[in-house]
């Protein structure tokens, strides 16, 4: 009967019993599918939904409404942000839980749904009464109600929220069961169906095999088609972007295109008269030969180059080698000169982030998830005491106080869960003292693998300061009166200053009852009001610093100061402390150090000192104009950078050298003088400093030496040792003479003293008269002689 069809019938009714075959096949899949989708969208809609909605109100139950209480007892929070706080997630748990009863709810989950309706009533009812507690800002009050609060994992809603979600994972596992089930079901079926449909199809596939040649013909009229697609692949081979080539077992090039062309520089000619070693450059091929075919058998190459063009010029490649079955290798190259240097750069940057991070004012820290340092700021080597090799092998809790360990342990894990922590230890140094701190911490992957990123902030001044402000309200008045810094309240609703300290005073030179009641806009340039505007608008949730902006002060005159503002409830107000830093002076003095620093060049180059640099193989590598002037006039020798010392330092002296620079190297300073004989006779002598050069580190990278010549101050020296000889000779034959004259003085003044008494007792004794006028006359010539004597040493 099928002898009757011919050629085309046969093929119109192959393809009819296929397509109502898979039609047929199409229909019953669809069927099960609808079943199938059923399913899905059930799961979806009451349970993947529920789920969700199940989480939100998990969630904002214990990262919202649960630790807010607390969060405004540590002064985390204001009242007035909690409260925001806590109506937001009260909405968005009562829509949550709204929408979820409206979903489909089984027998069990019902039941359950009613234990956790009164376990929210209840937890709604504790919200409430912490929100009228944050309306009220009452501290006492909020103190109680954070005693009695639950811990967030233990909290009934959030128990019974963790049950239904357990419950839906149950339910949707049932469903993904029965979808299992109509799969398998679905797919024997099919195979049967499949099966049934082939042997049809084989059947008649016979009776059309004497019509090959038509279908010969529409096969060569494919291959034709395969042509015009091969055309069209070398022409996007052409015009690809990426240099594309092909070379043979022996690394010749066969094909090239036209990038490959632009990227070398060579034309398609010569690259195909060329082996690909010679666009590689030279020096790499010594130590990194390049593989061809046969050495790549079945498998993919990626990896970096170094190609030459035409004109000499060495640049970076990317290339993805294949090998092709016909042992012909298919290479695409990408110039990667651009990513090298962005490389270059990231690497550069984390040198200056090193430098960042130790400029840090807190502690800051990198560690793995077995709490092991990675990365520091001198800042924790300096709280601690420990050193650098010491902190390489601790770990966080060698650190923390034995009592905030575990505490600690809890904020680390919340912060790898929730990305964020914040927690409140002490920190124990090296010497047992223990410091609290504010700790914070975030995750990060960091050389692949997940550690914890965290800052540490003294609090010790801060908690000291709390307890203060607690115990007197006057403390906190008479700080802000009497500080030395300047500072000002300003209201945030007119901008009108309505506290201000006596230096602040002193600063802008306006009485106090001038300052306060005037408009913060009044002390601000007319062209800055705007912008200063926008910035107290911003909300200043802790210090925020303002940076340096220019103020009038009463008699007009413009100094510049430094801003750092925080908002703060001053009587039931919001109100910006200010604290105001005059930097008019540092301004200029930062100027004048720049001119400073423009000048040291030329300073260096004119000093009598001459300064040298030397690294620990006592190699020079930096010198001034005095020191190439010294080494050209004592040694004969030009300096230039590189030279060593040994070259042409004087053999007689150059072992004590050695000593010193050994001494230097270690750490210490040495001082000494050491002269030069010249070929006159003169000697020029020099005063010599060396002292070593350390990087942040402390380590030693090399040594300066300082030398200046003292030859003068010498001279001087001298000078002064031989007039000092000779006043020590006057001085000594002084005191001799004043021995002699002693003795030769006494002899008349006895003689006198004994005729005065004898005088007294007759006054008119001529015979004592003429004795005590001769022993002054021999006292009178004694004195003359004396002072002869003395203009005759001094004249010596």
């Amino acid at each position: 009967m099928l002898n009757k069809f011919t050629t085309s019938g046969k093929l119109y009714l192959l393809l009819s019993i296929t397509a109502v075959s898979l039609i047929g096949l199409g229909l019953y899949g669809i069927n099960d599918l609808k079943k199938m989708s059923e399913n899905t969208r059930t799961l979806y809609a009451d349970r993947v939904l529920c789920m969700q909605q199940l989480a939100n109100v998990r969630f904002e139950y214990i990262s919202e409404i649960l630790p807010i209480a607390l969060n405004v007892k540590n002064h985390i929070l204001t009242f007035s942000e909690a409260k925001k706080r806590l109506e937001k997630a009260q909405q968005i748990i009562n829509t949550n839980w709204r929408n979820y009863k409206l979903t489909y709810l089984t027998p069990e989950e019902n039941r359950l749904v009613h234990q956790t309706e009164a376990a929210k009533n209840q937890a709604d009812e504790a919200s409430e009464n912490l929100r009228s507690i944050l309306a009220t800002q009452d501290t006492l009050t909020l103190n109680t109600f954070v005693q009695k609060e639950p811990l967030p994992d233990s909290a009934p809603i959030v128990i019974k929220a963790t049950q239904l979600m357990e419950l839906q994972a149950r339910i949707a596992k049932q469903i993904f069961n029965n979808n299992k089930a109509i799969y398998q079901s679905t797919s024997r079926k099919f195979i049967f169906l499949i099966c049934l449909s082939l042997v049809i199809a084989l059947s008649l596939s016979l009776y059309i095999i004497r019509n090959i040649k038509g279908l010969v013909k529409d096969k060569l009229k494919s291959s034709g088609i395969i042509k015009e697609s091969e055309e069209k692949y070398r022409s996007l081979l052409e015009h690809a972007s990426d240099a594309i080539y092909l070379v043979d077992r022996r690394g010749n090039f066969t094909q090239v295109n036209k990038s490959m062309c632009e990227m070398t520089g060579y034309t398609r000619e010569e690259l195909l008269q060329l082996n690909a070693d010679k666009i590689v450059d030279p020096e790499q091929l010594k130590t990194d030969p390049v593989v061809h075919a046969q050495d790549l058998p079945n498998r993919s190459l990626i990896r970096e180059r170094r190609f030459v063009r035409k004109d000499g010029k060495i640049f970076d490649v990317e290339i993805n080698v294949k090998m092709f079955a016909d042992n012909k290798t298919f290479v695409i190259a990408r110039d990667i000169t651009d990513r090298k240097r962005a490389e270059e750069l990231i690497l550069r940057e984390k040198t200056l982030s090193d430098a960042i991070i130790n400029s840090l004012p807190g502690v800051f820290y990198l560690r793995n998830e077995h709490g092991k340092f990675l990365r520091w700021n001198r800042n924790l080597e300096i709280v601690t005491g420990y050193t650098a090799t010491e902190i390489e092998s601790l770990i966080v809790r060698d650190v923390i106080a034995p009592e905030d360990v575990e505490t600690l342990k809890i904020a680390a894990e919340k912060a790898f869960k929730d990305g964020y922590a914040m927690s409140e230890a002490k920190v124990r140094t090296k010497n047992g003292t223990k410091i609290p701190f504010l700790l914070t911490g975030s995750p990060i992957i960091y050389e692949n693998q997940l550690c914890l990123i965290g800052t540490g902030i003294d609090i010790l001044s801060r908690i000291k300061a709390e307890e203060e402000l607690r115990l007197s309200e006057q403390k906190y008045k008479l700080l802000f009166e009497r500080n030395p810094s300047p500072m000002l309240m300003i209201a945030k609703d007119n901008m009108s200053i309505i506290a201000a300290n006596e230096a602040v005073v002193r600063l802008y030179g306006y009485t106090k009852d001038e300052l306060l009641g005037m408009s913060v806009e009044e002390l601000r340039l007319t062209e800055n009001v705007e912008q200063h505007l926008e910035i107290f608008k911003t909300e200043a949730i802790g210090s925020m610093d303002l940076g340096v902006i220019r103020v009038i002060r009463k008699d007009r005159s413009i100094i510049f100061v430094h801003l750092v503002a925080h908002d703060i409830i001053f009587e039931g107000r919001p109100v910006r402390l200010s604290l105001i830093t005059d930097v008019t002076e540092r301004l200029k003095a930062e100027e004048s150090l720049k001119k400073s620093e423009a000048n040291l060049q030329t300073i260096l180059n004119t000093t009598d000192t001459a300064y040298a640099l030397f690294d620990l193989e006592l190699s020079a590598q930096a010198f001034n104009q005095k020191a190439i002037e010294f080494v050209k006039h004592e040694y004969y020798h030009s300096p230039k950078k590189g030279d060593r010392l040994s070259d042409f330092f004087p053999v007689d002296r150059f072992p004590q050298f050695v000593n010193f620079t050994r001494v230097v190297l270690k750490g210490d300073t040495i001082n000494y003088e050491i002269n030069y004989p010249q070929a006159d006779g003169s000697i020029i002598w020099y005063y010599v400093s060396l002292f070593p050069i350390t990087n942040n580190n402390k380590e030693i990278l090399g040594m300066m030496m300082a030398l200046y010549d003292i030859t003068e101050r010498k001279n001087a020296e001298h000078e002064l040792k031989s007039a000092y000889d000779r006043i020590q000779g006057h001085v000594n034959s002084i005191k001799d003479m004043a021995w002699k004259q002693s003795h030769l003085i006494r002899s008349p003044l006895a003689n006198l003293k004994g005729l005065s008494v004898l005088l007294n007792q007759d006054p008119s004794d001529t015979e004592v008269l003429a004795f005590i006028q001769n022993e002054l006359e021999r006292m009178d010539a004694i004195i003359m002689e004396m002072a002869d004597l003395s203009d005759h040493n001094i004249n010596n």
